[in-house]
């Protein structure tokens, strides 16, 4: 997954820029799983969309236009309650994972002021967007319920204590040590692979592990713990300088991956198209290929209903030639069968 804790380690840092202390003028709801928040900064509104779809789970500012529902959702009007005209006050990332936190202060029915937390996690078919009143903890509403039946460790459903996702047995690679890392190692069993820092750290997708492994054995062959570790905390030092927002394509122009980094594995592979900030990038990458993906669908389907047709007709054909092929034999065989004729005599003549 490229959307991993690190593409979303610079996500937030933009985002801090661009809507941080933005009062929220409107709310929508287009999709079942997506919401857009709308904000007034500098003359212009800023549109801030969130998805827990199940494939394309993300979030990015946006300026797509989608149309919205006659009858406003249930979770969209716990929504616009509670924090529409509220102030964004913070945003934070859950210890690199990929759970980003939106504190948002506002006033209550009652006039106080309270302070709740959209809480987005991005986790494939398990993500969700929760609103939670700090001051309590409260689940307010949740754009997915979570029931005992569904799952046992948590549940996600107003009026419940909101309780993380389960940690990570991962380390955190902003803060761990060559010892933290060292025994992580021994402790798991973990060997130096495409897939070593996927395994080791928390936010590191396999698609940064690869290159991450690529480029080190590149000058290195058999490095060792601490070439590794130095290597790495290095990166981890120079991210923020190093960020280089790029989509990968294939020649026929089909929209393949992307990050926030250049990845010098695929780089020999695929074309790369620049972008100036993580937001546009996502956007016009899950738009082209929310497309080619809608577009491969049907184009499945109208092979489907050809394939289906085809081998209808070859069934039909089958039983048709079966059928003339018996026609025949019969013929032939009463063709060479003697005739008797009977002569039948009656009043009215011979």
């Amino acid at each position: 997954m490229a959307l991993d804790g690190i593409y979303l380690y610079s996500l937030v840092n933009d985002l801090k820029k661009s809507i941080l202390n933005c009062r929220i003028d409107k709310i929508n709801q287009p999709e079942k799983d997506e919401i857009i928040l709308t904000m007034r900064k500098d003359r212009s509104n800023i549109k801030l969309l969130i998805s827990a779809s199940p494939r394309f789970a993300r979030i990015h500012i946006t300026n797509s236009v989608k149309p919205n529902p006659i009858k406003a959702p249930m979770y969209l009007m716990v929504l616009r309650k509670y924090i529409l005209g509220g102030r964004i006050t913070n945003i934070t990332q859950k210890d690199s994972d990929r759970i980003l936190i939106i504190e948002i202060e506002n006033r209550d029915e009652l006039g106080f002021d309270s302070v709740y937390s959209l809480i987005i996690e991005i986790m494939g078919r398990h993500s969700n967007i929760t609103l939670v009143r700090n001051r309590d903890n409260k689940v307010m509403e949740s754009i997915k319920h979570i029931t005992p039946d569904i799952n046992s460790f948590r549940v996600l459903y107003p009026g419940v204590d909101y309780v993380y996702p389960p940690s990570s047995t991962k380390l955190n690679p902003f803060s761990t040590t060559h010892e933290e890392l060292n025994s992580f190692i021994s402790n798991n069993s973990i060997i130096f692979d495409a897939n070593f820092y996927s395994n080791c750290f928390t936010g590191i997708s396999k698609l940064l592990s690869s290159d991450l492994y690529y480029n080190i054995i590149e000058y290195n062959n058999s490095p060792t713990k601490h070439e590794i570790y130095e290597k790495f905390k290095k990166f981890i030092d120079n991210l923020h300088e190093s960020l280089s927002f790029h989509i990968y394509t294939n020649k026929l122009g089909i929209f393949k991956d992307f990050y926030c980094l250049k990845l010098n594995s695929l780089e020999e592979d695929f074309l790369l198209l620049p972008y100036s900030d993580p937001h546009t990038l996502l956007d016009t990458f899950y738009k082209n290929k929310d497309k080619q993906d809608r577009l491969q669908n049907k184009s499945t389907d109208l092979q489907k209903l050809i394939h289906t047709n085809i081998e209808r007709c070859n069934k039909k054909s089958k039983i048709l030639n079966e059928t003339l092929k018996e026609c025949s034999e019969r013929f032939i065989k009463n063709k060479r069968r003697p005739f008797n004729f009977l002569y039948l005599h009656t009043k009215e003549g011979r």
